[in-house]
């Protein structure tokens, strides 16, 4: 009965499901968020092979060459300012696929002749000493925030590390024999999203280790801000559904790093021997692809429920926005798709972002 409930209001009413999932997903994901790491070892056995991981940090590293190379190109930052945002990137800690180092169950008792309830409160206690144990000892690096079944990726401000688990290793988002051309406008873009966050308008005010300082010159900080604002107005001036807008000021650091990690990824693809082609596959060049492929990812379809809800909850813009809101900034896809002013998504260049 309690399930129902609950389902009627926070599944149907607030996101507009109409059906229950089936009972099994919901004791898998129960699974997963209570014995993640364990499950994760499953995971990575079956769909996570070396040579996969291989090709991440391949594409890591090709990332933050090219971040680098924008970095020292800008030309509203100061020299000073750079120097110090090149010792951030270098010092990006990259954690790709699993942990190096999984989590010890054995203390972790689950009965199959107790009650779901007994085991879930078994579970709590487990989690509540394993942090307990933290307290006096040295931070660990090491630990991983995400299980490695997650399809999503993180950059933490706090310890200047980026985060790829397996789950996101995988199509649409990465091929492990794909071409650059996908590889680049996907998970390449994933991996300078990331690293853009280092960069935006909150994981700025963080330095190399992880310490809440502000290392950018006023001077800096000020320009950074200006070029910032117009993506707030752009975003701002989206009707998402009715006459409901999307919040520039509450997305812009997703905004932000979406707008950077295609630039970033681009910049690197460009590199690469299908990046200096025109050769199409059909029909579409290299170029083009790479944009499709970016635009392959976020497509899906959405409920109004739920678009109104992310709308007011989500600090990442809808799926849609990302595709139709970052690319109009950016000037390779004019280029590569011929984009002319009486395209409905075309904008003066005076009126394009530009950051990193």
């Amino acid at each position: 009965m309690f399930v129902n409930t609950s389902f009627d209001f926070y599944g149907r009413q607030l996101r507009g499901t109409q059906e229950l999932r089936p009972r099994w997903k919901r004791t898998v994901g129960v699974v997963d968020g209570s014995l993640g790491e364990a499950l994760g070892q499953l995971y990575v056995e079956k769909y996570f092979p070396a040579s996969s991981k291989k090709r991440m940090l391949e594409l890591v590293k090709n990332l933050q060459t090219s971040l680098g190379e924008r970095i020292a190109a800008l030309e509203w930052m100061s020299d000073e300012t750079k120097a110090k945002a090149q010792e951030k990137l270098a010092a990006f800690k990259v954690k790709i696929g699993y942990p190096d180092k999984w989590r010890d169950y054995t203390s972790l008792t689950i009965d199959p002749k107790q009650s779901y309830l007994a085991n879930v409160e078994q579970v709590m206690r487990f989690e509540y000493q394993y942090n307990l144990d933290k307290l006096g000892k040295p931070v660990d690096k090491d630990e991983w925030f995400m299980s490695p079944q997650t399809v999503n990726a993180y950059y933490n401000p706090s310890s200047n590390e980026i985060c790829f688990p397996a789950g996101i290793l995988q199509p649409p988002f990465f091929y492990a024999d794909g071409d650059d051309a996908i590889n680049y406008g996907a998970i390449s873009v994933v991996i300078g999203h990331e690293m853009t966050h280092g960069f935006d308008d909150q994981g700025r005010k963080y330095d190399k280790e992880g310490n809440l300082i502000d290392w950018w010159t006023a001077d800096d900080a000020a320009r950074f801000d200006e070029r910032s604002k117009v993506l707030v107005t752009y975003f701002d001036s989206i009707r998402v559904l009715g006459d409901v807008r999307a919040n520039g000021t509450y997305t812009l650091g997703e905004n932000i790093a979406d707008h950077g990690g295609l630039q970033i990824s681009y910049n690197a693809f460009l590199k690469t021997k299908q990046g200096r082609s025109s050769k199409p596959l059909d029909g579409y060049t290299p170029q083009q692809r790479f944009f499709l492929a970016y635009a392959n990812v976020w497509a899906g379809n959405i409920r109004d429920e739920e678009i109104l809800r992310l709308t007011k909850l989500d600090v990442h813009s809808l799926g849609k926005w990302r595709v139709n809101g970052a690319l109009p900034h950016i000037n390779a896809w004019y280029e590569a798709f011929n984009i002319g002013e009486d395209s409905p998504m075309f904008l003066p260049v005076e009126k394009r972002a530009s950051i990193w």
